[in-house]
C-alpha cells in the first residue's frame, strides 16, 4: 500500500472514484477548529482537495513519457 499524499485539510481517505460526505464533514470539523472558517467554505475547499487528490492519483497511475 502506497503512503497517502499529504494534503493540508484534505478529506482522507477518499474512496476511489468519489469522495464521501462523511469524510468531508470530518474534514470540515477539523478545518473549522484550526482555521475558524465557515462550513460552506470548508465544504467547497474539501471538494477541491478531493478532486485534486484524485487527479494526482490518476497521474501516478499513468506512466509519464520521460523522453526528451
Amino acid at each position: 500500500m502506497q503512503p497517502a499524499i499529504e494534503i493540508q485539510a484534505a478529506c482522507l481517505p477518499i474512496p476511489e472514484g468519489y469522495f464521501s460526505e462523511v469524510a468531508i464533514c470530518q474534514c470540515c470539523k477539523q478545518a473549522m477548529l484550526r482555521e475558524r472558517i465557515t462550513k460552506r467554505y470548508c465544504s467547497d475547499k474539501c471538494k477541491d482537495r478531493a478532486y485534486w487528490y484524485r487527479r494526482k492519483l490518476r497521474e501516478q497511475e499513468i506512466p509519464q513519457d520521460e523522453s526528451e
